[in-house]
């Protein structure tokens, strides 16, 4: 079974290399990279719950319109998390 659960190391690799500012010696980023790496932390950190969790809980109680929108939402979240991967790793 292929790993779901998607890894935060090519977005941090990147964002050294690419996007550290200084300023009075300390490290700086612009906050619309910030927004983006924080919306895909929460992002990733909600597909992990529902895929480890929710899903689970929803199919011990054989609540077939809870799985149903946990898998559609589940679906989503990949695509959003993989939309924010490519826009924060430019």
């Amino acid at each position: 079974m292929k790993k779901t659960v998607l890894s935060m190391n090519m977005v941090t690799q990147k964002f050294i290399r690419n996007t550290i500012k200084y300023k009075k010696g300390k490290l700086m980023i612009n906050n619309c990279l910030y927004n983006k790496i924080k919306l895909l932390h929460d992002l990733c950190s909600t597909h992990w719950f529902i895929h480890q969790h929710a899903k689970c809980d929803a199919q011990d109680m054989k609540d077939t319109e809870c799985i149903a929108y946990l898998e559609e939402l589940e679906q989503d979240l990949k695509k959003h998390i993989e939309k924010l991967k490519n826009m924060t790793c430019k």
